[in-house]
């Protein structure tokens, strides 16, 4: 009788469910912009995966704010978005 082996992977996550946070993603251009802000409704396998509920106004009008949308959210950039942007 064997050992059986399995591969341990530990996603690293800095924020827990129901944390608000600023998303920001790439543009057609290649700019890195601001999405809005959202609220952790999940966490997924890979670092700082999400699955996350955007809580801005056009969202809630749109219908999109009980839509869940996956996306790696930065630790660093949550102090001040405008600025990191403006860095990459």
């Amino acid at each position: 009788m064997g050992i059986k082996r399995s591969k341990m992977t530990t996603a690293i996550h800095h924020f827990k469910k129901g944390d608000r946070v600023t998303v920001l993603n790439i543009d057609l251009h290649g700019k890195l912009r601001i999405e809005g802000t959202a609220t952790i409704t999940r966490l997924l396998k890979g670092e700082d995966r999400y699955n996350v509920c955007f809580n801005h106004p056009e969202a809630k009008h749109q219908g999109l704010t009980r839509q869940r949308f996956e996306r790696y959210i930065d630790p660093n950039a949550q102090a001040d978005p405008e600025a990191w942007c403006d860095t990459i």
